[in-house]
């Protein structure tokens, strides 16, 4: 039948090692879809995989996820646009905020 445990896996391996990167550039990482999933399957498994690992679902449109981490002091924002191809990953800010809450560069 479908294969979105083994993207699954492909993601939560990928995800945990992400590192920061400059606004929505360059690009973190990517991980090609197993053939014949749909593009709802796709984007159930990514959804299902991140939160697992504890990211919160900031913003859903079509072909494109907004993701966000806050866990011991540090907040981290990543951008997946995906389709039935890839998913693409972009760390679109990282890092611990200062006392204002602002992430420096």
């Amino acid at each position: 039948m479908l294969r979105p445990a083994r993207l699954l896996l492909f993601l939560v391996a990928l995800i945990s090692s992400v590192r920061a990167a400059d606004d929505f550039s360059p690009l973190a990482g990517t991980v090609t879809v197993p053939d014949g999933l749909k593009i709802s399957d796709v984007q159930h498994a990514i959804i299902t995989g991140v939160s697992a690992r504890g990211w919160a679902l900031k913003d859903k449109a079509s072909g494109r996820l907004v993701l966000f981490l806050e866990q011991g002091g540090w907040r981290s924002a990543m951008t997946l646009p995906y389709d039935t191809k890839e998913v693409k990953i972009y760390s679109t800010n990282s890092g611990k905020p200062d006392k204002s809450g602002v992430i420096k560069k």
